[in-house]
C-alpha cells in the first residue's frame, strides 16, 4: 500500500529496510507481531468466491495465481470467499512482513527477535471481526473496559485472562528482553 516510514535525513536518516538489510540497525531484542484476522475491519461485509479469483488475477503474479488459490481457496459461499479475502490480505500485508522483518533483523544479531501472532477474538466483536487491526491493541493497554467495544457482552473473564496474559508478557519483555518466564 505504500506506508512506510519517511526518510528525512534527520529523524531517519536512512531507509529503516536498507539499514537492517545491511546490519547496520541497532541490535537489542525484538517483539513484533500481528493479528490473526488483520484485514477483517477493512474488508467487505460481502465477498463473493468470484471476488476472490479476480483479487488473485488482479495482482498476483500468474506463475503464483493457482497455488494462492489452493492455499486462499475462493469457496463456495460468501462467508467462505470473506473469510479466503481477509487471510489472504492479512498474509500479504501483515504476516508475511513481520516474518520478513523478523528474518531481516535476526541475520545480523544475537539478541532475540521474538514474533507473536494475536489471534483472540473478543466476546462479541470476535463472531464477525475476529482478531482485526488493533484490537489487541486494548488487551495490550488494559484499557478494554474503557472502549465502546468492551462493555457488557462484549468483554468477558476470557478477554479479562487475555488481557492479563498479554500484559504479562509484555512488561516481561520490556523489562528482560523476553517476554518468556514462570507461567508463560
Amino acid at each position: 500500500l505504500g506506508w512506510g516510514p519517511v526518510v528525512d535525513g534527520l529523524i531517519i536518516p536512512k531507509d529503516p529496510i536498507s539499514v537492517i538489510l545491511t546490519g547496520q540497525h541497532h541490535k537489542m531484542p525484538v517483539m513484533l507481531g500481528s493479528n490473526a484476522d488483520e484485514m477483517s475491519a477493512s474488508s467487505p461485509p460481502v465477498v463473493t468466491p468470484a471476488q476472490v479469483r479476480t483479487l488473485f488475477d488482479s495482482y498476483v503474479p500468474e506463475a503464483y495465481e493457482a497455488e494462492g488459490l489452493t492455499l486462499y481457496p475462493p469457496g463456495t459461499t460468501n462467508a467462505q470467499a470473506r473469510q479466503s479475502y481477509i487471510q489472504t490480505l492479512t498474509d500479504a500485508q501483515f504476516t508475511a512482513p513481520a516474518r520478513r522483518l523478523a528474518k531481516g533483523l535476526d541475520v545480523f544479531q544475537t539478541e532475540p527477535v521474538w514474533r507473536y501472532l494475536f489471534s483472540h477474538a473478543q466476546a462479541g466483536l470476535g463472531a464477525f471481526y475476529g482478531s482485526a487491526h488493533g484490537l489487541e491493541l486494548p488487551f495490550i493497554f488494559q484499557s478494554v473496559e474503557e472502549t465502546s467495544y468492551g462493555k457488557g457482552t462484549f468483554f468477558n473473564n476470557n478477554d479479562r485472562v487475555v488481557a492479563k496474559a498479554m500484559m504479562d508478557y509484555w512488561t516481561k519483555f520490556a523489562r528482560a528482553g523476553n517476554p518468556n518466564g514462570t507461567g508463560l
